[in-house]
């Protein structure tokens, strides 16, 4: 009785046999060199595409500075990494859980590279590194399907393939992200009157990093805020100066004040109001991706003290606004939440005096 062929695909009996031979440039390479290559091919390829979308100085750039926020590089860029890794993977070692989580060791390496050469900071990578690994993982998965239909990627495939960011990004660059404007609304009640809680609103100083703790927002680098003050300018209006961290310092002119109920603000930012390198080009706040429109609070009278509702308007400007907005809702309400809770202690300890 003849035996049945082996198809070399034990492990996924239900998916068509892989390809018998390995690649010819790979195929004297032992599994772990191969792979070890293809990983150092794809964080070369990220770090080499992360320049070109951003701009390369002194090279015409491809792109203006909104390069790296186009879905072009931030979708089809770890896909790509993706199909890299498993390609790289000897066909005995291509499974689906394989083909899902190898390429994490190159998104990680890319990001790790971008940090190196100061391409991105702490705050952009931690933000997109999540979207980054479920994409190269998509990358992966499809590679291995394609591969076990017996797909042997060409030369000019590969190259079509290797650019094709480059070629979209060319017709994505010409639409304008939109603009997409939420707000979100935190409360808390402080043990104080309504008039120690004004007070502590427009008068804050001297505030340290322990009192706010290590939120969301500060753990991945974001500066703390120092002080805040409501001051009377020489025109007789009202205008608050919120000093950071890092020489950050903005206006935040008076738009609502009713002592001690309701006090509002909106935001002013100028040339100088966030030095260089304070914080990632593509996280500033009053910046071209995302900003603060309003502040709110409203103070109510309730048994015990003050019942404080605040409420932060936003914006997010990029080609993939709910995700960014997702992440201005964490970080804003983590913040929001712990600044909160700050002008508690202060109005509460006021208030035992």
């Amino acid at each position: 009785m003849d035996q049945a062929q082996d198809t070399g695909n034990d492990a996924d009996p239900y998916l068509p046999p892989a390809e018998p031979l390995a690649p010819e440039l790979l195929a004297g390479m032992s599994p772990l060199k191969r792979f070890a290559l293809m990983v150092g091919v794809g964080v070369l390829y990220g770090l080499a595409m992360r320049l070109i979308f951003g701009g390369i100085p002194g090279v015409p750039a491809i792109f203006d500075r909104n390069g790296p926020m186009l879905l072009s590089f931030v979708v089809l860029v770890p896909v790509i990494l993706g199909m890299i890794t498993v390609y790289g993977l000897v066909p005995e070692r291509r499974t689906v859980l394989r083909a899902m989580f190898a390429p994490w060791l190159t998104v990680i390496g890319f990001a790790i590279g971008t940090a190196i050469t100061l391409l991105e900071g702490s705050i952009c990578i931690a933000i997109m590194l999540p979207a980054f690994l479920v994409e190269s993982s998509i990358g992966g998965v499809l590679m291995l399907v394609l591969l076990r239909y017996g797909a042997r990627p060409s030369r000019s495939t590969t190259a079509s393939v290797l650019l094709l960011p480059l070629l979209l990004g060319g017709m994505e660059a010409r639409f304008h992200a939109d603009d997409s404007h939420r707000h979100l609304h935190r409360s808390r009640v402080i043990h104080a009157s309504p008039e120690q809680v004004w007070e502590v609103l427009n008068d804050v100083q001297g505030i340290r990093p322990d009192e706010l703790g290590r939120g969301l927002a500060w753990n991945i680098g974001m500066p703390y805020p120092l002080s805040g003050r409501t001051e009377t300018t020489a025109q007789g209006s009202r205008v608050r100066r919120s000093r950071w961290q890092h020489g950050i310092h903005f206006d935040e002119p008076i738009s609502e004040w009713q002592p001690p109920q309701r006090l509002a603000w909106t935001y002013r930012f100028q040339l100088d109001s966030i030095p260089v390198n304070a914080l990632d080009d593509h996280v500033a706040l009053g910046g071209r991706y995302a900003g603060l429109d309003d502040t709110r609070f409203t103070l109510t009278p309730v048994p015990g003290g003050t019942q404080v509702d605040l409420d932060v308007g936003y914006r997010v400007s990029t080609n993939f606004n709910v995700y960014s907005a997702w992440w201005m809702d964490r970080l804003l309400g983590d913040g929001a939440e712990r600044i909160l809770a700050m002008y508690a202690r202060r109005a509460e300890a006021a208030s035992s005096i």
